[in-house]
């Protein structure tokens, strides 16, 4: 920001509200562009969740759903990561709690900012859940379901359900019960006894269970249905479109549901076979499946819509807030107060989402990985910087300009490197920060990197977009071809060319005789096209070389455009038409019933074809001369007549169309 700017800015926070002294800024700005020339560009880089792929998330950026720009998010903390294929479930307390893996199946302790193995689970397909019941730790399993306990570690299941997912265990009116899959049941157990109390043949599996001492509510895969339980009787509440019910959170009178709609291709792979597939590869599955978040009035039944998104895993209620994760690396927070939207990006693969206190464990694959994030933080800083983007080759930077709302206590900042590789490597330079012009040297390729502070989550800064200004550095035309041919009276000319900066290109055309140094223009005004005609007679006889020109100046200012050539050399021209070769040497000899006739035919360079007709007939019969092939400049010719007496009518053409029209008496 230049000093009137500051000044003036300064100023405003004293005397006028912030959206005042943003419209004087942005006046500023807006005559600042009128005062660039036609040839000055601008590369605008806009922060939209379409865009997205665009970038890379250094820390965690949110992205508003109105697609206003970016402002700094929470910021994710990675706590751990593992070789296995995913983290599949998390159970504790922030600062002391067990996890469990897949890909190997291992179960984990996290205690103090420590990681220890607790053990391995390995004849099963993954381990679906964890869950604490006074005071035992159950572990979960599918493909073959059982329940282990922990503490001490047991190798020995507790409960063993042949074929079959474990996916919950919860305690219910004094009485332990759990949710498998395949088929979709609810089983009751008393240490190793074990009863059915319910099955739905119509589903494929019971998957989450939310609710308290008075009745639970099961959702399901198959039909979305979602079940009460209140230790006795299942009824189903309500059937959503979408397939599958991943997650359910109890929030008053509502249920706070998220979901998944599997599509026929994919429900053909939810079989208890393949279901173990896209467990252990979660992204396989969810990365193209439409995800929804619903909020259920338990009383009405009223279905609320909140958001859709591809690939959501996970979702937990804090307060008025619902989270959620996907598993393209959005973290969504969503305000039931107010319906506003928001998507911190990050560069992880998220498979569920846990909450503690005021903090959020988010759990990820590719490689299985654990992140924290503070909801009580006070400090938002995130970084965000765009891919590799081409500028070619630049003349001159300018200013930065960007479009946004930056409070007083917020801070915003820019930094560029670039280089000569279409990716970044070691001979790109390093990152310059931009106070106002943009100091970098002509790189064919940058990059932009913006750094985003903000104190209070009240009055949070947005960036909509970002403008680079400079001059490219002016590319000269090409002339890939250049050529002339002669038709009847004229000489077109005919080329191809490009310019790289796609600029308008204007062309002149010279001609000189060859043994001459002096170019003359043959056009009167600039040609805008790539042909040009002109009569031949212009031309006249002889040798001559010809020049085309090409200039961008239509789009350059004067003193950068840039000039290119190319040559035609040696072209023969000839408007002098042939003729009979000394007229009084043609010989006629009369006969008993024809005549004989002898004549020479002669022209500058080379003749190309002869034809007669007698006394003004208007059929033209062609000949050859005596050696039968007409290829030079002198041709004679002997033939004859069935006349005794008349007009013989000569037309005769030479290589460059000239035409002559002789007449013999005979």
């Amino acid at each position: 920001m230049n000093k009137m700017m500051y000044t003036i800015y300064k100023y405003s926070l004293k005397k006028k509200s912030l959206i005042t002294t943003l419209l004087i800024i942005l006046n500023i700005l807006l005559v600042a562009k009128t005062l660039h020339g036609v040839y000055t560009k601008k590369l605008e880089i806009r922060f939209t969740i379409q865009n997205i792929n665009d970038f890379t998330i250094i820390s965690n950026i949110t992205f508003l759903q109105n697609n206003k720009g970016i402002s700094p998010g929470y910021s994710i903390n990675n706590i751990f990561t593992g070789t296995e294929g995913f983290i599949s479930w998390v159970e504790g307390t922030y600062r002391n709690f067990i996890f469990s893996t897949a890909n190997p199946n291992n179960i984990y302790l996290y205690n103090d900012k420590k990681v220890e193995n607790l053990g391995s689970i390995p004849n099963h397909s993954i381990v679906t859940r964890l869950r604490v019941i006074d005071n035992s730790i159950y572990i979960l399993t599918g493909e073959k379901g059982a329940i282990y306990l922990l503490l001490p570690f047991s190798s020995n299941p507790l409960l063993f359900i042949d074929d079959s997912y474990v996916w919950d265990v919860f305690k219910l009116k004094g009485r332990y019960f759990i949710i498998t899959g395949n088929n979709a049941c609810i089983y009751e157990f008393r240490g190793k006894n074990i009863r059915k109390v319910f099955e739905n043949k119509n589903e494929k599996h019971f998957l989450t269970v939310a609710g308290d001492e008075n009745g639970v509510y099961i959702g399901s895969s198959g039909t979305g249905t979602i079940y009460f339980f209140d230790g006795e009787n299942v009824k189903p509440l309500i059937s959503l479109k979408d397939n599958e019910i991943t997650d359910i959170k109890k929030y008053g009178e509502y249920l706070i549901v998220s979901t998944y709609n599997i599509t026929p291709n994919q429900s053909q792979q939810t079989s208890q076979d393949n279901r173990t597939s896209s467990l252990t590869s979660p992204q396989t599955v969810l990365r193209n499946t439409q995800g929804n978040v619903y909020k259920i009035s338990i009383q009405t039944k009223r279905i609320e819509p909140l958001f859709s998104e591809l690939g959501i895993t996970s979702a937990e209620v804090f307060g008025n807030k619902v989270f959620a994760t996907t598993i393209d690396g959005k973290f969504i927070e969503y305000s039931l107060e107010d319906g506003t939207l928001k998507y911190s990006i990050n560069n992880r693969n998220f498979v569920s989402i846990f909450k503690f206190s005021n903090e959020i464990v988010l759990s990820s694959a590719n490689p299985s990985g654990l992140d924290y994030i503070d909801l009580s933080q006070s400090n938002f800083h995130g970084y965000i910087e765009t891919r590799e983007i081409e500028v070619g080759n630049v003349y001159k930077w300018g200013r930065i300009r960007y479009d946004g709302e930056i409070p007083i206590d917020s801070v915003i900042k820019f930094f560029i490197k670039g280089g000569n590789t279409p990716k970044e490597d070691q001979t790109w330079s390093t990152w310059t920060e931009i106070k106002e012009f943009i100091k970098l040297d002509t790189f064919q390729y940058i990059k932009l990197k913006v750094e985003i502070i903000s104190k209070s989550s009240n009055n949070l800064p947005i960036l909509r977009s970002v403008s680079l200004y400079y001059t490219p550095r002016n590319s000269r035309p090409i002339i890939s071809s250049f050529s002339v041919s002669h038709k009847e009276d004229n000489l077109n000319f005919e080329w191809k060319s490009l310019d790289q900066d796609n600029d308008k290109l204007n062309f002149d055309i010279f001609v000189r005789n060859y043994n001459e140094t002096q170019w003359q223009k043959l056009n009167t005004s600039p040609i805008n096209d790539n042909r040009f005609s002109i009569s031949r007679y212009t031309i006249g006889n002889g040798i001559f070389n010809f020049m085309l020109v090409a200039s961008d100046y239509p789009s350059n200012p004067k003193g950068l455009e840039l000039y290119s050539t190319n040559y035609i050399e040696n072209y023969i021209s000839d408007i002098t038409p042939p003729s009979i070769r000394n007229k009084s040497e043609v010989k006629i000899s009369k006969k008993h019933n024809f005549t004989e006739i002898e004549f020479e035919i002669y022209d500058n360079y080379s003749l190309k074809e002869v034809t007669y007709s007698t006394d003004g007939g208007n059929i033209w019969e062609y000949i050859l001369p005596d050696d039968g092939v007409i290829d030079s400049s002198i041709e004679k010719f002997k033939f004859n007549l069935n006349l005794s007496s008349g007009v013989l009518v000569l037309k005769i053409k030479d290589e460059f169309d000239n035409i002559s029209i002789e007449r013999i008496p005979f």
